[in-house]
Order: structure tokens, then C-alpha cells, then sequence
């Protein structure tokens, strides 16, 4: 499981390369779910409720478990159902610690709240009209895909215009340091609603009652 979160750590530095996501490439969304998937294996052997308090306090709580921000990632993006499940997985895999363990309890309630969160965008998306306002909240919060094409449009006119230099290569450098750049400020943005989004209540939302 350590092995399979460290390697999506390392291929989130992989720019997408395939269909399935514009955020993450395929070998990260690969080992991200395979990790997930052996890690509801290894909960489901063991049949004792010390032996699992271990295993997620060396395992999930040693380092930052980055499959599940990655699966959530991909449910926001892309509202699969499957990855949507696996979410709620690995919620209900750290309910049995949550008795006895205030550190596995804090962690259950970050992901209750992630889980809580990507089960209404989904079902928002459903509702019309509802969805680009999910999305421009996400957004702010760091979450969903950075919209560059303006930012890009921006620096291919300005290197149109001679303001930039450097050729090919320049013009490539640019705009990924406009990517990269935008990027950061969403998320320094967003931190500060993610801390509040943890205190929100969000069981008595009902997307399907909006218009």
C-alpha cells in the first residue's frame, strides 16, 4: 500500500497523458486506484480491531495517503461512479479504528467531508444549472483543473507582439510558468474555505431540490 501511494506521489509529477484525466496522468490514476484497492484488501484481513489500528497508523497515517486526494480529484473532474465508490471504501475502512483512535478519527472526518463533497458535485452535475457553480467554488478551493487557455492566449499574443523571446522553447517555458503560476494562486486562495469547508455541515444539502 506504501509502495503503491509513494508511486502516485512520484507520477503526479507526470504531466496527463492520456484521455481519461486533463489534471493527472494515467500511470498516477493507475496506481492511485490499485493502491486504494489493495488497501481495502488488507483491511479485509484483519478480523481484529488492534491489528487494523496498527496498519493504518503506519500505513495511511504516516504519510500523507495520496491515492484517495488523487481519486477525488478524478470524481470531481470527471463524476465517475467507480471512483466515487472507491471513496466510500475507504471511509468506511477507518470507521472501526475511529472508536479508539483520535488520529484515525481525524482523518476519517477529512475524508468524510471529501467523500460528502464529491458525492453532491455529482449529483449537482445532474442538476441543471448547478454544476459551473460547483465548479467555480472547487476552484477557489484548489481541486478542479486550472482553465489556462485564457492565460495562454495571453502569453502566444504578447510573444506574437515581441514582448517575448526565446523561440520555441520559450514560448513553452511560458506557458507552463502561467499554468504553474495560476495554479498556486488557486490553491493559496482556497485554503483558507478548505479549513472552513471541515466545520460545514453538509447532510441537510439536498442538490436535488435546486433549480
Amino acid at each position: 500500500v506504501s509502495f503503491l501511494a509513494s508511486l502516485s506521489l512520484t507520477y503526479r509529477a507526470l504531466p496527463p497523458n492520456g484521455p481519461r484525466s486533463r489534471t493527472f496522468a494515467d500511470e498516477c490514476i493507475d496506481a492511485a486506484r490499485a493502491s486504494m484497492r489493495v488497501h481495502l484488501e488488507a483491511t479485509a484481513m484483519m478480523d481484529q480491531q488492534s491489528l487494523q489500528i496498527v496498519y493504518i497508523h503506519w500505513t495511511i497515517l504516516y504519510a500523507p495517503f495520496i491515492p484517495f486526494i488523487v481519486i477525488f480529484c478524478l470524481v470531481i473532474e470527471t463524476s465517475d461512479g467507480e471512483d466515487l465508490t472507491r471513496l466510500a471504501d475507504f471511509v468506511r475502512s477507518l470507521e472501526l479504528a475511529c472508536e479508539v483512535s483520535s488520529s484515525v478519527r481525524k482523518l476519517h472526518q477529512l475524508c468524510q467531508v471529501l467523500y460528502n463533497v464529491a458525492e453532491l458535485y455529482v449529483e449537482a452535475k445532474v442538476a441543471e444549472g448547478v454544476g459551473s457553480e460547483f465548479d467555480a467554488y472547487l476552484s477557489q478551493l484548489g481541486f478542479m483543473p486550472v482553465d489556462v487557455d485564457g492565460a495562454m492566449m495571453g502569453v502566444q499574443t504578447d510573444l506574437a507582439s515581441g514582448s517575448g523571446g526565446g523561440g520555441v522553447q520559450g514560448v513553452g517555458d511560458q506557458m507552463r510558468a502561467v499554468a504553474q503560476t495560476n495554479q498556486l494562486e488557486d490553491w493559496f486562495s482556497g485554503k483558507n474555505y478548505m479549513m472552513g469547508l471541515l466545520e460545514e455541515d453538509l447532510s441537510g444539502i439536498n442538490p436535488m431540490a435546486w433549480p
